[in-house]
């Protein structure tokens, strides 16, 4: 099961049996469900008036928030492992095909992919949610690099090299990355130049 988003009197999650479930905060009752192809492991992400989250199948849901249906999804080429990222009119996520997608909110339209450039020495690629700061994307891979991506055109602007994988997610403060590696180091960047 994933972690839960709780909004608006909604407590919503995924599974492994593929549902993603939208229950009543005050009961308990399921007021609806999606299934889909595969398990979920990507934690929900609730913004306005919709629900957000990756499956085994390879796709991203969005569903309407109160209702539960679905508005659209988005082919990748793999899992979707990790929570979404949401903006005020984009979302951004990776998945398994070692790609790092940007998707227009309202119709999921594909902006643009961003593909990592390193090997990947872990069993999955990208567990690692994105953060969005300043105009950039900042995303922990597999192949032991964090990348700042431009948030409009998805280009590469730096790219930092740890001696592992970088499964965690970044957090940004001020001017600063912060993230950790698997060899158990904490990293910290300048967010404009890594």
């Amino acid at each position: 099961m994933t972690s839960a988003a709780v909004d608006e009197g909604r407590v919503i999650f995924g599974s492994q049996d593929g549902r993603v479930h939208i229950l009543d905060s005050r009961t308990g009752e399921e007021v609806a469900h999606l299934q889909t192809e595969g398990a979920i492991r990507s934690s929900p992400a609730v913004a306005g008036s919709a629900i957000y989250f990756g499956s085994d199948d390879g796709f991203l849901y969005a569903l309407d928030f109160w209702s539960g249906a679905l508005l659209w999804k988005v082919r990748t080429g793999h899992q979707i492992l990790a929570a979404p990222t949401v903006t005020l009119d984009g979302i951004f996520f990776g998945s398994e095909d070692l790609r790092l997608y940007a998707v227009e909110r309202s119709s999921g339209l594909v902006r643009w992919r961003f593909e990592l450039k390193g090997e990947v020495r872990a069993f999955t690629a990208m567990v690692s949610s994105p953060v969005v700061a300043n105009g950039l994307v900042i995303l922990g891979a597999g192949d032991q690099n964090v990348y700042s991506i431009d948030e409009r055109t998805g280009e590469e602007r730096w790219r930092f090299r740890t001696r592992w994988v970088v499964n965690s997610s970044p957090s940004v403060a001020g001017s600063r990355v912060y993230f950790g590696s698997g060899e158990g180091a904490l990293y910290v960047l300048d967010l404009a130049t890594g």
